[in-house]
C-alpha cells in the first residue's frame, strides 16, 4: 500500500509539472512512463516526448495521434505498425509534411498522404482521442515531395501541386516530368531559376525561358545556348538584372541595344561586353552613370583618356564635358 501511495504521489507530482515541462518524463520512472495519462500529457504538451515513453505506448494508435499532430516528427517514435497506419500519417504530415520521411514505404506511396504533407488538403484535420475532438492545423511544405515514392514523383497532379507552391521542388519530379511543358512551365513561373532542373529539351524551348527569365533573369545561366543568342531572351534577363550580360553570348554581348540595357540596369555588367563596346563613350557613360565604379571596366584608352583631362568634375561630368568637346569639334570638321 505504501508503494503505491508514493508511487500515485509521483504521479500526481510529474503531472503538474509535465504541461510546463514535457521533457520531465524523460527522468520518471518506467511504471510512470508506461503511465497513458501521464504520457498523454506530456505528448499534449510537446508531442516529441514521446521518445520517453514505453514501447507499448509508442504503440498505442490514441497515444500516437495526439503527439504526431503536436509534432510531425514525433512519427519517428512511434511504433512500426503505426509508421504505416494512414491516420497517424495523415496526422503528423498535416503537422509538418516532411514527416513523411519518418513513415512506412506503403505511406510514402499513398497519394493521399502525399498531398496532405504538401498541404494542398483543407487547412485543417481532426480525430478523436476517446471522446475527445483533437485538431491538427494543416502547413504548406512542397518540398516532403522529395520523401514520397518515385511513383509519386512520377504522377502529374502531385508534382504539379508542389511545383505550383516552390518551383525549386521539380528537382525531385520524375525526368519524365522534367521533359513535360505544363509542370515545368508551372515550375518556372513560381521560381525562375527552376529551369536548372528542366530537361535540355526544354531548357531550350522559347516560351519556356522566357517565362523562367521573366521571373527571375538569372535564370538565362539555365537556357540553351541557342536561346542565349536570341536577343529578345536576353533583353527581358538584362533589363531586370543586368549582370546576367555574363550568360550572353559574345555575339550578344557585342550588340549595343542589349548592353546599353545592362549597364543601365547594373553598371558593373561593362565588365561582360565585349572589348569593342567597352571602347565606345556612350557604353561606358551609361555604365558610370549606374555605378561609378563600372569605369575599371572600360578600355584602356577612354580610362587613359578621362584621368589626362583637366576638367574637375565627378565621372559622369567628365564624360558629359567629353562628349560635349568631341561633338564640337566633330562639328568643325564638317565645316559647320
Amino acid at each position: 500500500m505504501q508503494h503505491i501511495s508514493s508511487l500515485e504521489e509521483e504521479k500526481r507530482a510529474l503531472m503538474a509539472k509535465l504541461w510546463e515541462c514535457p521533457g520531465e518524463l524523460a527522468w520518471a520512472s518506467e511504471p510512470l512512463r508506461n503511465d497513458k495519462d501521464i504520457v498523454m500529457a506530456a505528448v499534449r504538451s510537446c508531442g516529441q516526448s514521446l521518445a520517453f515513453a514505453s514501447d507499448s505506448l509508442k504503440a498505442d494508435k490514441e497515444v500516437a495521434l495526439v503527439a504526431v499532430s503536436r509534432s510531425g516528427f514525433a512519427l519517428s517514435y512511434v511504433s512500426d505498425d503505426l509508421k504505416g497506419d494512414k491516420d497517424v500519417v495523415l496526422a503528423a504530415v498535416a503537422n509538418d509534411g516532411n514527416a513523411l520521411s519518418c513513415a512506412s514505404a506503403s505511406m510514402r506511396d499513398d497519394k493521399d498522404v502525399v498531398l496532405a504533407g504538401l498541404g494542398t488538403k483543407p487547412s485543417q484535420t481532426t480525430f478523436f482521442v476517446g471522446d475527445e475532438k483533437e485538431t491538427a492545423t494543416l502547413y504548406l511544405c512542397p518540398y516532403s515531395i522529395g520523401h514520397a515514392s518515385d511513383n509519386l514523383k512520377d504522377d502529374k497532379e502531385v508534382v504539379l501541386a508542389a511545383v505550383k507552391m516552390d518551383g525549386d521542388t521539380l528537382k525531385y519530379a520524375s525526368e519524365n516530368l522534367k521533359n513535360d511543358k505544363e509542370v515545368v512551365l508551372a515550375a518556372v513561373e513560381q521560381c525562375g531559376l527552376a529551369l536548372k532542373h528542366a530537361s535540355e529539351n526544354l531548357k531550350g524551348d522559347k516560351e519556356v525561358v522566357l517565362a523562367a527569365v521573366g521571373q527571375c533573369g538569372r535564370a538565362l545561366e539555365h537556357a540553351s545556348e541557342n536561346l542565349k543568342n536570341v536577343e529578345d531572351v536576353v533583353l527581358l534577363a538584362v533589363k531586370l538584372v543586368g549582370d546576367t550580360l555574363k550568360y550572353a553570348s559574345n555575339n550578344l554581348k557585342d550588340h549595343r541595344d542589349v548592353v546599353l540595357a545592362a549597364v543601365g540596369q547594373s553598371g558593373h555588367a561593362l565588365e561582360h561586353a565585349s572589348d569593342n563596346l567597352k571602347d565606345m563613350e556612350d557604353i561606358v557613360l551609361a555604365a558610370v552613370h549606374n555605378n561609378e565604379k563600372a569605369f575599371k571596366f572600360a578600355s584602356r584608352r577612354i580610362q587613359d583618356k578621362i584621368k589626362e583631362m583637366e576638367y574637375e568634375g565627378t565621372l559622369a561630368e567628365k564624360f558629359g564635358y567629353l562628349r560635349a568637346t568631341s561633338k564640337v569639334k566633330s562639328a568643325n570638321k564638317r565645316g559647320l
